[in-house]
């Protein structure tokens, strides 16, 4: 591993609270633990490819690699919260698809 390697696992240990370096989704963690500490809640949405897109299981988790949801569900946050990240501001960045939804009544 060399230096700049190193650094950026020493700030995602500092960052996620997790010793384990290279390898795994720890990366994913630490950046959407960042994401929600600097970013506001109004501006995120999620997005993630069909879970199962990407073969196989970490070893270490036992949770399907592509499985990024599971993280944002571990951060504390009120419902509302939560709403707005899996579907409100989606709605409101994509007009035409709240249009959509809400005319089959969803």
């Amino acid at each position: 591993m060399n230096h700049r390697e190193a650094g950026t696992f020493q700030f995602i240990e500092s960052l996620s609270g997790t010793s384990q370096g290279p390898g795994g989704l720890h990366l994913y963690k630490a950046g959407i633990d960042l994401l929600h500490r600097v970013i506001d809640i109004d501006n995120i949405l999620f997005a993630s490819e069909m879970l199962g897109a990407v073969h196989g299981v970490d070893p270490e988790t036992g949770f399907p690699w592509d499985d990024t949801k599971r993280y944002i569900d571990e951060i504390s946050l009120p419902e509302e919260d939560r709403r707005k990240v899996f579907e409100l501001n989606t709605r409101r960045v994509y007009p035409r698809l709240d249009a959509q939804l809400a005319a089959a009544g969803r």
